[in-house]
C-alpha cells in the first residue's frame, strides 16, 4: 500500500510538470455536483426558499426535493450542475428541458456521461415531503451493506414508515474508515463486521448498533488520524471533505416540523485500555467515554442561506435552540435506559417549524473526542430502541 501512495504523489507531480507543455486530458469526472429548479415564486412549491437548490455529495446516487403537500410537481424540469465537461440526458429518451410528472411518489432518472465518454452514473430524482418527524421508535432494524461505489461493502441504516417509504437519515463516518484502509489488499482485508459501526444481532431487542473506536491503519497515521471512533448520527457524511477538512464531512441534522420533547433508548458502553492523543501518544491517567446528545437549530441563516452545522460547530452554534445532552455514558455491560429532555434557549417559531426551518441531530460516538482523533481502542458503545417524543 505504501508503494501505491508513493507512486500516486509521483504522478501527480509528473502531472503537473508536464501540463505546461501538453494539451490537458478530457475530464473523466462524471457527477451531479447541484440540481436546482427554476420558479418564479419559490414560496408556492417549496417550504423554503433554500430548497430550490440542492447540494449533492460525491456519493449519493438520490436527488430529492423537498417540496409543499399542496404544490404542483406535475410539470418541473429540473436543472443541473456536473463537473466540468459532463453531459446530461434524461433516461426517457425525452429533452432534458422536458417538464416531467413528480407526482404520486413518481421519480425520473438521469445520466451523467463524462467529459471522455468513458464513465457514467444514473440519477433518480424525486419530489416529496417526507420528513424525520413521522417517527418516534428508531429500532435500527432497518439496515443494509452499501453498493455505492467503495472499497469494500459497510452497513448503513434507514428508518422505515409503515407504508414502505424509507428515509435515509442516519449517516456514520464508515465511508471515511474504508477511504483510510485503502484498497483490498496489501493485508489490510476488512469486513463490514470490522467497521468502526455496524449491526448487531443481539441488540435490546432484535438488531442494534455497535460503535467502536478503531486504527485507521497506515494511512490514517500518515494523514495524523489515528483513530475513527464508532459514530452514527442524522445528517449525511461528506466524503469529499474526510481527508481535507475533516469536522466538515460530518453534517449533522435533518429537517423537521415537529418538536422534540425528549430522546430515550438504550446503551452498553465499554471504554478501551490506553487513551492516546492525536499523535498516538498513551495519555495515561486518562479514560475515554461515550457520548450522546442531540441539538435542534435554525437551518437557514439571516439572508436565508441554507446552513447544515458540522462537527466544527454542531455543540457551539448561535443558531442552536435547543439540546439534549445525556451527562455521563456509565461503564455497563448491560443495556441501560437513558431519558434525556430538551432544554430549549429560544422557543420555536410554529410558522418556521411547520416550513421545516429547524433542523434536529442526534448523535452517538464511542469516544467522546473522537472529532480531534483522540480516545481508546476499542471503546465500544451499544446503542438500540431509540425513542423520540414529539410535541403533537
Amino acid at each position: 500500500m505504501k508503494g501505491k501512495i508513493l507512486a500516486a504523489v509521483l504522478m501527480c507531480t509528473s502531472a503537473t510538470l508536464t501540463s505546461c507543455f501538453k494539451d490537458e486530458p478530457l475530464n473523466a469526472e462524471c457527477d451531479i455536483e447541484q440540481a436546482y429548479i427554476h420558479t418564479d415564486h419559490p414560496e408556492t412549491m417549496f417550504f423554503r426558499a433554500a430548497d430550490t437548490l440542492v447540494n449533492v455529495l460525491t456519493s449519493e446516487r438520490d436527488i430529492k426535493f423537498k417540496v409543499l403537500p399542496e404544490a404542483d410537481i406535475t410539470a418541473v424540469a429540473p436543472q443541473f450542475r456536473t463537473t466540468e465537461g459532463a453531459t446530461v440526458t434524461a433516461n426517457d429518451g425525452k429533452p432534458l428541458d422536458t417538464p416531467r410528472d413528480f407526482s404520486k411518489g413518481k421519480g425520473a432518472i438521469y445520466t451523467v456521461t463524462s467529459q471522455d465518454g468513458r464513465w457514467s452514473k444514473a440519477y433518480t430524482v424525486t419530489m416529496g415531503v417526507r420528513t424525520f418527524d413521522e417517527f418516534s421508535d428508531l429500532d435500527f432494524e432497518n439496515v443494509r451493506l452499501t453498493s455505492k461505489e467503495c472499497y469494500r461493502p459497510y452497513y448503513e441504516w434507514v428508518e422505515k414508515a409503515s407504508d414502505g417509504y424509507e428515509l435515509d437519515c442516519w449517516a456514520t463516518g464508515n465511508p471515511g474508515f474504508d477511504v483510510s484502509m485503502g484498497e483490498e489488499g496489501d493485508g489490510n482485508h476488512v469486513t463490514a463486521d470490522q467497521f468502526p459501526t455496524v449491526s448487531i444481532a443481539d441488540g435490546h431487542t432484535g438488531k442494534g448498533v455497535k460503535l467502536t473506536t478503531c486504527d485507521t491503519g497506515y494511512f490514517g497515521a500518515l494523514m495524523n488520524m489515528r483513530i475513527a471512533a464508532g459514530n452514527l448520527f442524522l445528517g449525511k457524511f461528506d466524503l469529499d471533505n474526510a481527508l481535507t477538512q475533516t469536522l466538515k464531512a460530518t453534517m449533522f441534522g435533518v429537517p423537521v416540523s415537529k418538536k422534540p420533547l425528549s430522546f430515550s433508548g438504550y446503551y452498553k458502553y465499554k471504554p478501551g485500555k490506553d487513551f492516546q492523543n492525536r499523535a498516538g501518544e498513551i495519555q495515561k491517567g486518562m479514560t475515554d467515554k461515550g457520548d450522546i446528545y442531540a441539538v435542534i437549530y435554525r437551518n437557514t441563516d439571516s439572508n436565508g442561506k441554507a446552513v447544515t452545522l458540522d462537527g466544527e460547530n454542531v455543540r457551539t452554534s448561535s443558531l442552536i435552540v435547543g439540546t439534549a445532552v445525556l451527562d455521563e455514558v456509565r461503564t455497563t455491560d448491560q443495556w441501560t435506559g437513558f431519558h434525556v429532555d430538551f432544554t430549549y434557549s429560544t422557543p420555536l417559531d410554529p410558522s418556521v417549524l411547520a416550513r421545516h426551518g429547524y433542523s434536529l441531530a442526534i448523535v452517538f460516538t464511542s469516544s467522546y473526542k473522537g472529532a480531534q482523533f483522540e480516545g481508546a481502542l476499542g471503546s465500544t458503545l451499544c446503542i438500540d430502541d431509540v425513542h423520540v417524543a414529539w410535541d403533537e
